[in-house]
């Protein structure tokens, strides 16, 4: 399951075009994540987006930010080893990803409470700023 996890991973630069990770060619990647995983596409604006660029425009910084894509499936297996969350825990998703994130936290967390974000993509700080913030706010009162 690891390396199928591994080789499957979309954001895996070894198997995407030379065009992805060129210096100066990041915004072709990045107009295609922000497109597919934003509901709200106003949640990342022209300012977030230049932030982003000036960050991975470089083909040093895109390989090391992508380092994590491909370590993904060592985490995975590395996880049998790790002892359950004793803290309490607050898992925050969208609809997309609530299910698989509630499954997570309910295998590997004593105790753990969830919020689905409703209306949002992939990138819910963006999308629903002030939601998140209230969430994050309430559970550490």
């Amino acid at each position: 399951m690891v390396n199928k996890i591994k080789s499957d991973c979309p954001l895996d630069l070894r198997r995407m075009p030379n065009s992805f990770v060129q210096e100066g060619r990041f915004g072709l990647l990045l107009d295609h994540l922000f497109e597919k995983l934003l509901i709200n596409k106003n949640g990342i604006s022209d300012f977030d987006r230049s932030v982003y660029l000036q960050h991975y425009n470089h083909k040093e910084n895109i390989r090391a930010a992508n380092a994590w894509y491909q370590t993904f499936g060592e985490d995975i297996a590395h996880k049998k080893d790790y002892t359950k969350i004793k803290n309490p825990t607050k898992g925050i998703a969208s609809s997309a990803n609530f299910k698989i994130l509630d499954s997570f936290l309910s295998n590997n967390v004593d105790e753990h409470e969830m919020t689905e974000i409703t209306e949002c993509g992939h990138f819910l700080q963006e999308e629903k700023p002030e939601q998140i913030a209230r969430e994050i706010s309430d559970f550490l009162k």
